[in-house]
């Protein structure tokens, strides 16, 4: 599993474009090193999937990747 913990989470959010680009830019950089496709990124609360490059990429909160309730 790849992941990555969204930078400053308590100051961004995966809705602004800015922040959605830069952490989805990383991971899939982190993605096509490591030929890993199971990408998550972690943030405080927020909860939805995206679709990038063919690779779906799941946004989960912190509490619910702690738990593996994803």
């Amino acid at each position: 599993m790849c992941f990555q913990l969204a930078d400053k989470p308590q100051e961004n959010n995966m809705s602004d474009d800015n922040t959605r680009e830069r952490e989805i830019s990383g991971l899939l950089e982190a993605s096509k090193a490591t030929q890993c496709d199971n990408l998550t990124i972690i943030t405080i609360d927020e909860e939805r999937p995206f679709e990038r490059n063919d690779k779906i990429i799941h946004v989960v909160p912190a509490w619910k990747w702690a738990l593996g309730r994803y």
